[in-house]
This record gives C-alpha cells, structure tokens and sequence, in this order.
C-alpha cells in the first residue's frame, strides 16, 4: 500500500470542503485532480472512504477513523517543525514561555520588560495555555518556563510552587456589598453572580460551598477565563469571586476587591526544565516573577483596604 502525500492532502481537503471543487480550490488544482487523489488513496487503502453525490463526496465511517489518525500525524509533523525551530532559538538569546490566561495580560508583560530592561538583546516569545497544555509544552521542550494551575507533581520537570492566595471578591463600586468589610456566602444570596464555566475545578469548588450554605444567586453568569467574568462585572453584570492576580487589572477600572471569608486557594506552579538543563535565562526570569509577585502581593493588599 502505497500513499503520497498528495492523496492525504485531498483527503483532509475533501472532508473540510465537501466536494472535490472545494478542495481543488484550496489545494490550488484541479477537481479531476482532486478525484483522482481520492480514488488512488481508497484503491491503495482498501478502503470506500466518501460516497459520492450530486452534492458532492460523503464521508464514510472509514473516513471518519482514518481522518483522526492522519490528525495525530499532522501534530507530530508540527511538534517536529516547532521542536526544530526550538533548538535554532535556543542558540540566539530567545526564551520561551506560556502561562494560564490569569496572567498572560499585564502582569507577564510586566514581568517580561523587567527581565529586557537587564538585557534589551533578548527576545521572547508567549503563549496562553491551558494549565495541562503548559506541562505538555514544557515536557515536549517547546517552551522554556511556564506557570501551570493547581499543584504540579512530576519528577521529570522542575516546578516550584508560585502562588497560593486566596480569592477575591471583585465589584463595581456602586454595587451594594462595597461596604461590606468582608463578604461571606450569605451576602451573595438573591445577588447576580458571575461564575467561570460548569467544569472548572474553582468553579466546583465554589458551588459546593454555596450549596453546603444554602446560598442561591439571584441570576448566575459564565465565563470561560477568569478575564471574561473581571469584564462582565465591569459592565454591571454582578459581582465575581475570582483569583486576584486578574482581578488586580481591572482595579483602575473603576472595580474593587473585598475578602472572601472562606479561604479559596489560588494555586500555582512554575514549571521548567530539570534545573540542570536550564538556560541562564530561564532562572532569571524565573527570579523575575517572583520579584513581580511580591509586587503584585503588595497592591492586592492595598486594593483589600481601600474602601
């Protein structure tokens, strides 16, 4: 059985447009081109992989499976060109870093000026991930440092542990609850909450609480990043008991934070290289955030005393 890559490409063409035209005009040839790709890659397989139609080509099952594995392999060939251009960046002064959406706004970027301000030769480059696209990345060595949530257990990596603070409570400064010192879960009774989605683990976290006190919202909201419900309460959507290093950019957006009385944790970890392996670089800025955090400390305590 022999395959080309020309017959793979029609393939994934095929499935993405729906017809053989389609295809052709994203592949940049023919559609007698593009159908005689198909019929050579079902011939070399063994496999009836569309069912032809006026309409135009109908996956089968077949196709279905087949295209999941040739997915898989589009990522491998990825990661090979990413891992490649890895090791060439690693001979330039390059690092590379990602970090959860939490902190992927001002207070990387931050972070990030201090470490160029020592070396203006520097390059960099960021990604948001998910916490366990971060583990991965760095597994992988596609990326330098990155801070992941929750607790990191791996004996393959470094990881220290980054933050651990507790949950704020973040208003519009006409919401009724400002003059509360402290907010406890029978405040937020009949209030409008905002809440991050259904399957976060802080998410579940918090409605378990408020269950266990039989505290009910008057209306809930989601967001997918703690970023998107700082914005909702920004525009008077409610109020949102998020991590505090977000909630800390929208401070100067008119917003204020109270404490939450129940200790809801904030836990991260920066994950890196055995520190055998690790550049240069990758400890001085790994020195860089924690000088940026205790910054950060410093103003979230000043924003729980204001008033």
């Amino acid at each position: 059985m022999k395959l080309t890559t020309t017959q793979i490409e029609a393939f994934s063409a095929v499935l993405a447009m729906g017809t053989a035209t389609g295809a052709a005009s994203i592949l940049n040839t023919s559609q007698p081109s593009v159908s005689r790709s198909i019929k050579q890659l079902e011939d070399a397989t063994g496999l009836r992989l569309f069912d032809r139609s006026k309409g135009g080509f109908l996956p089968t099952a077949a196709a279905a499976e087949l295209s999941a594995v040739i997915e898989e392999s589009y990522r491998g060939m990825n990661d090979i060109r990413r891992t490649a251009e890895a090791i060439r960046k690693r001979e330039t002064k390059h690092i590379r870093i990602a970090c959860l959406p939490a902190f992927s706004n001002m207070f990387l970027a931050d972070a990030i000026s201090r470490l160029m301000e020592r070396d203006p030769a520097l390059s960099v480059s960021v990604q948001s991930l998910l916490s366990k696209e971060v583990h991965s990345a760095v597994h992988k060595g596609l990326i330098d440092i990155g801070i992941a949530a929750y607790e990191v257990d791996d004996p393959n990596l470094s990881v220290h542990r980054y933050t651990t603070m507790s949950e704020v409570v973040l208003l519009q400064r006409s919401h009724p609850l400002v003059e509360e010192e402290v907010i406890r879960p029978q405040h937020l009774s009949g209030q409008n909450l905002i809440l991050l989605s259904a399957f976060d683990p802080y998410r579940i976290r918090l409605d378990n609480l408020l269950a266990s006190e039989n505290v009910y919202p008057s209306r809930t909201l989601e967001a997918e990043t703690s970023a998107g419900a700082c914005a909702l309460v920004a525009c008077g959507m409610g109020a949102a008991i998020v991590n505090p290093i977000t909630a800390l950019e929208y401070l100067d957006r008119g917003l204020v934070i109270r404490p939450f009385s129940h200790d809801l944790p904030f836990v991260t970890t920066v994950v890196s290289a055995k520190s055998g392996s690790q550049p240069r670089l990758v400890r001085e800025f790994e020195k860089t955030l924690i000088t940026k955090l205790a910054l950060a400390k410093a103003e979230i305590a000043c924003g729980l005393c204001s008033q």
